[in-house]
């Protein structure tokens, strides 16, 4: 959903739709006025202006974010070789296509193009 596209205010809007208006404010007037009305946003409104005010804070905190993310690409990208890996030991290992396509919850199609770049 984009930020910019949300609906107008409704009366009974869910945490959710709150957070997007929240994350979605201009002004440091936005800010103050939503964190007035809920603890939540309040917390999250002081951890922001520390982190905007201080420029170390700041770049530490992207720095941290960053590596967050390719920890996680790192991971997935492990288990995506990992599985592959799997996948070709019960090729190698005689056992059906149809079978292996079953147990790694892929399609026959995706088992049967590793078999061929196998040789």
């Amino acid at each position: 959903m984009e930020l910019p596209k949300l609906p107008p205010k409704q009366k009974s809007e869910t945490d959710l739709m709150q957070w997007m208006r929240f994350l979605n404010g201009k002004r440091r007037e936005d800010f103050e006025k939503m964190a007035k009305k809920n603890s939540c946003f309040e917390e999250a409104y002081k951890e922001l202006d520390k982190l905007s005010a201080d420029e170390k804070k700041r770049l530490e905190y992207e720095a941290r974010q960053k590596a967050i993310r390719d920890r996680d690409i790192l991971i997935k990208t492990g288990e995506n070789r990992g599985r592959k890996e799997i996948i070709l030991s019960m090729i190698e290992a005689g056992l059906p296509l149809e079978q292996i396509a079953e147990i790694a919850k892929e399609t026959l199609e995706t088992i049967q193009e590793l078999k061929k770049k196998m040789g």
